[in-house]
């Protein structure tokens, strides 16, 4: 992707962070250095090759992580291409007794069969064969395929990239990846910079998210509370081995730092200050998946959770299904989904299981509101050592290593991409909509 003539993109900038950067000097005389330089052009003794670049799966992930999902794309395209039919088709008729008998309406037949998999096939062929869009009338392009020549002709004309029928151009990408999935997406920013409107040390993400307006509430970092400081590393430095490149849009509160006291009860508290300050930035507070933790979430009941505050539990473990229990009764095998699990049955089988056998959970106190007792694992501190040390493994291979369990926690991560997914398609379809009746 290249950038816009007099600034960058902010919508394609939110994709990248400043470390994607990259920034090459060649010779101006080299033939990398041509794309960029007129025929007639001063020359330079070296152009300032600036890119941001990241894999296709990593910009994928933050897409989602956005609400760009792969269902809202394809749901953005349909109501899109609807409206670019009914559109056409009025124009054709408000036109058509100025037409000449030679007039022939190359978009409408494209526009009434255009489906996803005709786009996305569309730019399968863009792409593999190197098209380009400068000149739409070469005798090249008037042997492609109808479809293809239209995705031509809407880049020729700077309408929408390669015809994708939306404003937002993260729909767009988001479908590319289908078909460009084992890719690296690069935004080229190089004539921005050899125009002088940005130096290559400037940083444009920073830039970008100044220029964002509207979408603040999809480009601000989403707030993490957890129960507790324990909760919080563990989850902050498994987002960093399972979803690197996720890290820096996401902020956890720091206990030691605001001396915080943890527990249930007052991440309750913490809730109820961020609801009755206001707070605009989105969170998640995240609450144990036991007894305490629907005790607590019990008593936000009757407060109005703002849409950009997530109240949850930690997700539903299949581990807990069948899980040991020491009780007054004896030795129990049993579903503790939403009796015990806190976050460390969330670690992995490899460090829940001590000389063969799952650390069972103890049952404590019971709870008169909900009826039921509230379970708390054995060995916890055990456990945390064991899981530091599978930590420390996997941070330095960068990633988990094999027969490493980390099952619980994608599950964990999982359900804070995917917070705000609903609403995000909801707002998403509903600017879509917008857009095209003020369009009409």
């Amino acid at each position: 992707m290249g950038g816009d003539k007099n600034d960058v993109n902010p919508l394609v900038m939110t994709l990248f962070r400043e470390s994607d950067k990259q920034v090459r000097r060649v010779p101006h005389n080299a033939a990398e250095a041509a794309r960029y330089l007129l025929p007639n052009e001063d020359a330079v003794s070296q152009l300032e090759i600036v890119t941001y670049s990241a894999p296709a799966r990593v910009v994928r992930d933050r897409l989602e992580l956005m609400g760009f999902t792969l269902p809202t794309a394809l749901s953005v395209f349909e109501k899109g291409v609807t409206a670019e039919r009914l559109r056409h088709r009025r124009t054709i008729e408000s036109l058509r007794e100025h037409l000449g008998p030679d007039f022939e309406d190359k978009d409408g037949p494209v526009l009434e069969r255009l489906t996803p998999d005709m786009w996305m096939d569309g730019l399968k062929e863009i792409r593999t064969r190197n098209l380009c869009h400068s000149n739409p009338d070469s005798a090249e392009v008037a042997s492609l395929p109808a479809v293809v020549r239209y995705m031509l002709e809407q880049n020729h004309r700077d309408e929408a990239w390669n015809g994708f029928p939306s404003y937002e151009i993260r729909h767009a990408i988001r479908l590319a990846l289908e078909v460009c999935s084992a890719d690296v997406v690069v935004y080229d920013l190089t004539d921005l910079v050899f125009g002088e409107m940005f130096s290559s040390a400037e940083d444009m993400v920073a830039h970008a998210d100044l220029l964002l307006t509207e979408d603040v509430a999809r480009t601000r970092r989403l707030v993490v509370l957890t129960e507790g400081s324990t909760d919080r590393w563990i989850i902050e430095r498994s987002l960093g081995v399972l979803y690197p490149h996720l890290v820096d849009y996401f902020r956890f509160m720091d206990f030691e730092a605001a001396r915080v006291a943890g527990g249930a009860g007052p991440l309750a508290g913490m809730v109820k200050a961020f609801v009755g300050a206001g707070i605009a930035n989105r969170v998640v507070a995240l609450f144990d998946n036991d007894t305490a933790g629907a005790a607590a979430i019990r008593s936000l009941s009757q407060i109005p959770i703002p849409p950009n505050i997530k109240v949850l539990q930690y997700p539903f473990l299949p581990l807990a299904t069948t899980y040991p229990t020491l009780g007054p009764s004896g030795d129990v095998v049993m579903d503790v989904n939403g009796l015990a699990c806190s976050i460390e049955l969330y670690l992995g089988k490899d460090v829940l299981m001590s000389e063969g056998f799952l650390s069972p959970v103890q049952w404590k106190g019971f709870d008169e509101g909900l009826r039921r007792y509230q379970g708390e694992i054995t060995n916890k501190a055990r456990i945390q050592e064991r899981f530091k040390a599978k930590l420390r493994d996997a941070e330095r291979s960068t990633a988990p290593i094999q027969g490493q369990d980390w099952s619980g926690l994608s599950l964990i991560l999982g359900q804070l991409i995917t917070a705000f997914h609903s609403e995000d398609a909801e707002e998403l379809l509903a600017n879509e909509e917008a857009w095209h009746e003020d369009a009409v």
